[in-house]
């Protein structure tokens, strides 16, 4: 096993360039937090001189109606990706048939392996212990029914014996062995956030159909009900209701966005209408990423009432861009956001009173305490760089390890 050289642009003085390979279902152009996760790292990885590739599907958006990545459409990164076919596309039970060979013929030197609920993951399992190479494995988990646990302990007992796990937060590797499965190796690696980015985001326009100088409650992520986009819905109607009464003109200002990309056929308008809330809320579906930080930057509360989620990198987002962050009690959520100390965490039953409370905070030295910790959060825990620095440490140290 080679060592592992790291130098920025790569000298040859250092020895071959390690191969690091990633096996995820979709890569951008597709749209998702995890996807640009691992765009976020395979860009930082070339830069700091290791040969960074991704073997990945060709779809764009993998639930029904399905999408595929145009022939010849690429991420424009920089990073070589080889893009598959897939059988069971627009289904759980969705498969890349030819990624184990694929990963095979990239010669890695090592293999990242995403989401435990993924063929992804199945494949870089097997192609890691057909090559001999390490595996660094990061599971993504989010809840299923019941009825997958026996899925779910399969696809942890694939992965080699010397895979080096690593977790989002210490929920989800407490939650994994709550199902069974259980690790030798692990870690934790967070994602993170550009600050570089967000620093010269400028306050751009705002997404069509948003109107200016209101006090804006914004979730910003998939457009889907693991989302609870439908929690924020009745919540902001509830709130909205009761500060009528306490503070008319306050009230009249409100407007609740619901931003995100589309990756299913769910629509949420229907339930806006059913709550009243008519102009009162815009829906806002796959924007230009400056326009969703012109948003977040607009926004005096983030909402996000999430039933599943694995880490919330949009927690990040809206912590960089100052907003006050709300979010539910669910999963990795409150392992993330501290209720009092950078943030407020409700349970999904009192959301409106948690948002009514969030929104009361306006102008006061609790609400300036609780933003100001959240954007040092970023600054201090989540910062880009650091984190691809991090990941390399990991690959060094996994690499190492395998060629004792």
């Amino acid at each position: 096993m080679k060592a592992l050289a790291v130098a920025t642009p790569h000298d040859p003085r250092h020895g071959p360039r390690v191969r690091v390979v990633h096996a995820i279902t979709k890569y951008p152009p597709a749209t998702g937090g995890l996807e640009a996760h691992v765009q976020s790292l395979a860009v930082g990885l070339r830069a700091r001189g290791l040969d960074a590739r991704v073997v990945a599907s060709d779809l764009r958006r993998h639930h029904e109606p399905v999408l595929h990545v145009a022939p010849g459409e690429e991420a424009g990164d920089g990073v070589p990706v080889v893009r598959l076919p897939t059988v069971g596309a627009g289904t759980r039970r969705l498969r890349i048939p030819a990624m184990v060979e694929r990963l095979i013929a990239e010669r890695p030197d090592v293999l990242v392996a995403w989401d435990v609920w993924s063929s992804a993951w199945a494949s870089a399992s097997e192609a890691a212990r057909r090559l001999g190479v390490p595996l660094v494995a990061s599971p993504i988990f989010h809840e299923r029914s019941p009825g997958w646990t026996p899925f779910l302990r399969e696809a942890c007992a694939r992965l080699p014996d010397r895979t080096h796990v690593l977790f989002h937060t210490g929920w989800e590797e407490k939650r994994l062995a709550e199902l069974g499965c259980r690790f030798a190796s692990t870690g934790l690696h967070t994602p993170s956030a550009d600050l570089r980015e967000h620093a010269a985001a400028s306050a751009g326009p705002l997404p069509p159909g948003v109107p200016e100088g209101r006090r804006l409650v914004s979730l910003v992520g998939r457009v889907t009900h693991s989302k609870g986009i439908d929690v924020v819905l009745r919540a902001f109607a509830e709130a909205h209701e009761r500060l009528a009464v306490e503070a008319p003109t306050e009230a009249a200002r409100l407007h609740l966005v619901v931003a995100g990309f589309v990756d299913s056929d769910e629509r949420f308008e229907p339930d806006a209408e059913r709550l009243g809330l008519g102009r009162r809320v815009s829906f806002v579906y796959d924007r230009p990423r400056r326009e969703i930080l012109s948003l977040l930057r607009a926004t005096e509360v983030f909402a996000l009432p999430s039933r599943a989620e694995a880490f919330g990198i949009v927690v990040l987002e809206a912590w960089a861009q100052g907003c006050l962050v709300l979010v539910s009690d669910r999963s990795a959520l409150p392992h993330v956001v501290s209720h009092g100390v950078d943030g407020l965490v409700s349970p999904l039953e009192g959301f409106a009173d948690a948002l009514l409370g969030a929104l009361r905070l306006r102008g006061t030295q609790e609400r300036e305490r609780l933003v100001a910790a959240g954007r040092r959060n970023v600054r201090e825990r989540y910062e880009r760089e650091r984190g691809i620095d991090a990941f390399v440490g990991i690959l060094e140290r996994v690499v190492q390890t395998s060629a004792r």
